[in-house]
């Protein structure tokens, strides 16, 4: 008999004292709660490799270090206190990002200093037209993925799209080209050198990545 692929689930840092998550969601629950915390936002062209453009691993993050993977919003127009309401006027497209973090960091801790923020921080994948699908298949592929690749199925609605956008916006300027990392999917990836990162669902290829 075969199994259906595990559902995502959404984890982002861990909110201040007294607040809720951001997206705090049990496999196969109903979705959690919209954001209450500002998400995870690059500016354009900082940190931020291409889709062309290889993961090259600094010398700092040969080990310890890991992969994880993000839908990245992206913004199409400049903003500010923007009502969730009014949000999907701001972002037109989206592509899956994977972010190079030290493995020991817990993924519910915000990063600081240079675990934060370096060349190539984050890589693309091409950007896709529209909104991430009501709910989709992924299928990634790295040979350090147990047989070597793994199934996730994907709620949209964990994402909170228009909620994050709007309360991101609360908190800064946003700007055309920016990113918003709402959450990110549970797998870890070894960034192991000369291999190779893909994720594809029905929208395509989201995501191709030579590790260097």
């Amino acid at each position: 008999l075969s199994r259906p692929p595990p559902r995502s689930l959404c984890s982002p840092p861990r909110p201040p004292p007294g607040r809720r998550p951001a997206v705090a969601r049990a496999p196969g629950a109903p979705p959690g709660p919209p954001p209450s915390t500002p998400p995870s936002r690059f500016g354009v062209g900082w940190g931020v490799a291409s889709p062309a453009t290889p993961l090259f691993v600094p010398d700092f993050a040969t080990e310890g270090w890991t992969l994880r993977l993000f839908p990245a919003i992206v913004i199409d127009r400049l903003g500010k206190s923007i009502e969730p309401r009014f949000a999907a006027r701001y972002t037109s497209s989206w592509r899956m990002a994977a972010r190079l973090m030290p493995a020991s960091q817990s993924a519910d801790t915000p990063l600081q200093g240079i675990s934060a923020a370096f060349d190539g921080a984050i890589a693309l994948g091409p950007e896709i037209s529209g909104r991430p699908s009501a709910t989709t298949d992924i299928r990634l592929t790295h040979p350090s993925l147990g047989s070597g690749s793994i199934g996730l199925h994907v709620d949209a609605a964990d994402f909170h799209i228009d909620e994050t956008i709007a309360l991101a916006s609360r908190f800064m300027t946003l700007k055309t080209g920016d990113l918003i990392l709402p959450c990110y999917l549970p797998p870890e990836v070894a960034p192991t050198v000369g291999s190779r990162l893909t994720a594809e669902s029905t929208d395509g290829t989201l995501l191709s990545l030579k590790i260097r």
